[in-house]
């Protein structure tokens, strides 16, 4: 009788197998360490969801753009590490951040999550609804107009990531796109944890602030006196979406309070 031929491979076969398999996957794929972390995106991914480098600092279900979304992907993973069974999820809210630049911008996912070796989780997500041409003219125009305005912005998520920043500010900053997005906030506010902590808890708290003066670190060392503005954006079930953060440039106001504390020293004398 005929047998089937079982064609013997080496680990290391396998393993570049798996590489090309998951490289050239037409759908979003993600390796998730025991954090939920990803630690290795495809091409798909980073096209449709972003690239690693801005997602990287957080959970995969810190990424949902709502609550619902975040606890439904957070209790799936759970389930897939706990069963070691294939888990679906469908219709997550995700907020991608598509792009080097990208903009975050709401898109469904349905997800699928294995647990594989060593701990690390395979997600493989599938867009539930792709935006039309015309949608993409719509936001790379909004992209634009944010981007290049004369004002740094940038978007904060509910744990204090970094999501997106503009131009603007990675030039006052110093700081690539990859260096800085993605990042935690207080990493590039050291001196300032307790302000920091405060301004998250006062945002929180459905409240606005303004002229609240910060001091970031840049990339070269220097301290710059920062003003910022910022209140919350909510979803429409009023869940944390993210921060909308509006900085302006403090040394002119510091230096002329400066100098006018040294006349007043000076006539006082």
């Amino acid at each position: 009788a005929f047998l089937p031929r079982r064609v013997m491979t080496s680990p290391q076969d396998r393993t570049a197998m798996l590489e090309v398999a998951f490289s050239s996957s037409p759908l979003p794929v993600a390796l998730l360490d025991e954090s939920n972390k990803p630690i290795m995106v495809n091409a798909a991914f980073e096209e449709q969801l972003g690239p690693l480098f801005k997602l990287q600092s957080m959970a995969l279900n810190e990424a949902a753009a709502d609550d619902n979304s975040n606890a439904d992907l957070a209790q799936a993973l759970q389930r897939a590490r706990k069963e070691g069974t294939t888990v679906r999820v469908r219709d997550s809210n995700m907020l991608t951040v598509a792009g080097r630049e990208g903009f975050p911008l709401p898109r469904h996912f349905d997800w699928s999550l294995l647990l594989g070796q060593g701990g690390i989780v395979v997600a493989t997500a599938s867009a539930v609804t792709d935006a039309d041409e015309q949608q993409r003219e719509r936001d790379a125009e909004l992209l634009d107009f944010f981007q290049n305005a004369p004002i740094a912005m940038h978007w904060l998520s509910g744990t204090g990531q970094i999501m997106w920043a503009n131009n603007t500010e990675l030039r006052v900053l110093g700081y690539t796109a990859e260096e800085y997005i993605g990042q935690p906030v207080m990493k590039f506010c050291p001196d300032e944890e307790e302000l920091v902590l405060e301004i998250f808890k006062q945002l929180g708290s459905g409240n606005t602030i303004k002229d609240v003066p910060v001091r970031f670190r840049a990339k070269d060392g220097r301290i710059v006196p920062l003003l910022i503005d910022s209140n919350v954006n909510y979803t429409k079930s009023g869940d944390f979406n993210h921060t909308r953060c509006f900085i302006r440039d403090d040394t002119g106001r510091r230096m002329r309070e400066a100098r006018a504390e040294a006349r007043l020293s000076e006539a006082l004398r």
